[in-house]
């Protein structure tokens, strides 16, 4: 087997089966899928079917688009030469489609025939250009989920000659830290507790509910998502009162293998649940994997939740903006409906909503609401004066955990003759001072 200049660092900054998963393997069964074939046409290096049907590459992800949105880093596995990039395409892919869109990537060349991609990368995040010379663990973008894409991940691969190579076959060859297979252990990657879990909110991240009331009857789930599940693993929920006491037991069975998986239990507390810290446990084949807690007072806390129109949530601190699309200057101007929704236990209290330069609040919010009461603000790309226009709506309240609620907006006002326009695609959020940020530069109009 050929082997590159150099061994290879892995590509994301953090730590592997603890901040992100591997989804997929390269795909080593060379049968395309066929109703007639009674065996598995997928097989991953390690005899599992982590992978999918002629998968050419390692896909690593994280559990939500709340992580992604945290920034992940996507460095360089090897020195050599940029040899293409591409950027600028909408990152918050959910769904397949024919033909597929383009994702932002990054191709590096290492020598020898030697060649690493970097795909789904975050728009505004690839930092390099071709002909750069990049070392071994340098910045090439963030993590994203642009193109071809159901979620935030990173797909890596390596070609020698043109052709896929599968580096795990040879972990200790190929990388200066081999990575161990996915499915030797499981680990947990991400968990929660919450009141309102629809299957639509699991890739962005259901909405935290740490405190609940005395009421009586209150519906609560525990989630969480491992790694390295096998197929027929035993999978058991608990659920602890504040004096350790079980309260509740259930079981399931893993029907296949998963490199990355959602697992969750729901429920409602009991008539007038004890006051105190509540644990909810998950435990793989008798083995504890995973521990989250949760409260229960008196009275409960307000718990806000953002919707878009379509019901889908908006995270706190959501990075990718809500486009508002391309309008023109003193023509109407495009708006956006948001929801919010006290779904906590007491009353929510409002004290400012603002939106950012270049746009305007044409319906504000109520003072209070009630529990699970929900009520809507509308908000407008202002068409005064022309530009590109980008910032946060923010959202101030006396939630506990998410007093200063914000998501990112942008739009584009064009004047009435042709527009030329340098815009600076950056994150508007604010950026501590040991943190890092990327940006680029996309033209519009005649501009050269």
């Amino acid at each position: 087997m050929a082997t590159p200049p150099a061994k290879f660092v892995w590509p994301l900054e953090g730590e592997l089966f603890t901040d992100f998963y591997i989804s997929n393997y390269v795909d080593l069964d060379p049968r395309r899928d066929d109703a007639d074939l009674t065996e598995r046409e997928l097989r991953d290096f390690g005899g599992g079917t982590i992978t999918t049907d002629g998968h050419d590459g390692i896909d690593i992800a994280s559990s939500t688009f709340e992580r992604m949105d945290e920034g992940i880093p996507i460095v360089a596995s090897a020195s050599g030469i940029v040899i293409a990039t591409h950027d600028g395409e909408f990152d918050r892919r959910t769904a397949f489609s024919s033909p597929p869109p383009a994702a932002n990537f990054v191709t590096i060349d290492h020598g020898g025939g030697w060649q690493t991609s970097y795909f789904h990368l975050r728009r505004d995040s690839v930092t390099v250009v071709p002909g750069q010379q990049v070392r071994a663990g340098e910045l090439l973008g963030l993590m994203g989920s642009s193109g071809q894409s159901t979620g935030s991940h990173l797909h890596f691969n390596a070609t020698h000659n043109g052709r896929p190579v599968a580096t795990m076959l040879d972990p200790a060859t190929f990388y200066v830290d081999p990575p161990r297979y996915a499915l030797d252990a499981v680990t947990l990657i991400d968990s929660g507790i919450t009141n309102f879990f629809p299957v639509s909110h699991r890739i962005e991240r259901p909405s935290d509910v740490n405190t609940f009331s005395q009421a009586s009857g209150q519906p609560f789930t525990a989630w969480f998502v491992l790694s390295g599940v096998n197929e027929d693993d035993r999978i058991e929920f608990f659920t602890f009162r504040p004096n350790g006491s079980l309260f509740s037991k259930s079981e399931t069975t893993a029907l296949n293998d998963a490199g990355g998986s959602l697992w969750s239990t729901s429920l409602s507390l009991p008539q007038l649940p004890e006051t105190g810290t509540w644990r909810a446990e998950i435990q793989v084949n008798g083995r504890l994997v995973g521990t989250d807690f949760f409260e229960v007072t008196r009275d409960g806390a307000p718990e806000m939740r953002i919707d878009q129109a379509n019901r889908d949530i908006i995270l706190d601190e959501r990075f990718t903006p809500i486009d508002f699309g391309t309008a023109t200057r003193s023509q109407s101007a495009p708006t956006r409906r948001f929801t919010v929704v006290n779904h906590g236990s007491d009353d929510l209290h409002f004290t400012a909503l603002t939106v950012p330069t270049g746009f305007a609040l044409q319906e504000s919010l109520p003072s209070t609401l009630a529990p699970g009461a929900s009520d809507t603000f509308t908000v407008a790309l202002s068409t005064v004066r022309a530009g590109y226009f980008a910032g946060q709506v923010r959202v101030l309240s006396d939630d506990a955990d998410e007093g200063e609620y914000n998501f990112s907006v942008e739009g584009l006002v064009r004047d009435t003759g042709p527009l030329d326009n340098l815009t600076l695609g950056i994150g508007a959020r604010e950026i501590g001072e040991s943190g890092r940020t990327v940006a680029n530069v996309t033209r519009s109009g005649d501009l050269s």
